[in-house]
């Protein structure tokens, strides 16, 4: 019977506070004076958590978050389980209600993440997913590479440490910003020979291709796109990005300075089966047996380029 006059109550209050009735400070007060079980006070925080998030009351949890990490709270006692179930139940606003919570939630904690790293973890992944869908490259990759994975109390496992650094480096490259990918690209480095992962594996080497790519090191990127359009990484990967990998391989080695390493790449691109059916085969051939191309070619050829790609 307590059990039920418990639940009734809780759903009273949360009821009362999604038509606006109180404010969020009085309704915390009222479940901690409810009742001395630790237990039944949380079932009744939850039941408000849900509410708020179901009503998408976006500014009264925002309260309700100040409320908890307000200096000398007297709910300080419960701000991390609560925070820990408006962090799990955020996915549920839409994007930009969860945008709007989630960086004021993370104001909040600046200078406290250490007494809530995995609440800041989950908000950060959120984060990340809402400015990805917005197209939002680098806000996306600074929203995880805030994430402490090194010093933290929870210990992360190398395949995790490397699958968080390789797509922070991979949404750095989205937005071009090769510099900031390498950075991550090398943090995932010292720990991908713990990584069994081939996919993951997969996803280093190309974004460290890539970043050659948008370096303007035409030569290493053929070179390492060459290599990993040939591997069949046991079938894990599809031929069509495979076909990708080859296409990427031969655009850097036509823009690669002319030498002896350049020619040995266009050797062997040339001796892959696969290659007559890459758009721009007809260049790569005709600089491999020094024949003249033609300017009609070179337009067309160009305009497939990318930013980084052209002349400056």
């Amino acid at each position: 019977a307590a059990g039920t006059t418990t639940a009734k109550g809780c759903c009273a209050w949360a009821r009362a506070m999604a038509n606006g009735g109180g404010n969020i400070s009085q309704t915390l007060a009222t479940i901690v004076s409810s009742t001395a079980d630790a237990s039944q006070r949380m079932d009744k925080f939850t039941e408000l958590v849900k509410t708020l998030v179901g009503n998408h009351d976006v500014p009264r949890l925002k309260e309700l978050v100040d409320c908890m990490l307000a200096e000398e709270s007297s709910f300080a006692l419960f701000a991390r389980p609560v925070l820990q179930q408006v962090a799990e139940q955020m996915d549920k606003l839409k994007n930009n209600e969860l945008r709007d919570l989630g960086l004021h939630v993370l104001d909040r904690l600046r200078g406290r993440v250490v007494s809530f790293e995995e609440e800041d973890y989950l908000i950060r992944e959120l984060l990340s997913e809402v400015f990805q869908a917005e197209g939002d490259w680098s806000e996306a990759a600074k929203c995880l590479a805030a994430i402490n994975l090194e010093t933290g109390t929870r210990c992360r496992t190398p395949p995790q440490k490397a699958e968080k650094y390789v797509r922070i480096a991979e949404l750095y490259l989205e937005d071009d910003d090769a510099v900031a990918a390498d950075t991550f690209c090398t943090r995932a480095a010292m720990v991908m020979h713990e990584v069994p992962d081939v996919p993951l594996q997969l996803r280093y080497r190309v974004c460290h291709a890539r970043i050659m790519d948008s370096k303007r090191k035409f030569l290493e990127a053929s070179s390492k796109y060459c290599d990993l359009s040939q591997q069949s990484f046991g079938g894990q990967i599809c031929e069509s990005d495979l076909l990708q990998l080859l296409k990427c391989a031969l655009t850097c080695a036509i823009l690669a300075p002319a030498g002896p390493q350049r020619s040995r790449i266009l050797a062997l691109l040339c001796k892959d089966e696969r290659i007559r059916s890459v758009e721009h085969y007809e260049i790569l051939h005709k600089m491999f047996m020094e024949r003249l191309i033609r300017g009609t070619e070179v337009q067309k050829f160009e305009e497939s380029l990318l930013p980084h790609q052209k002349a400056t």
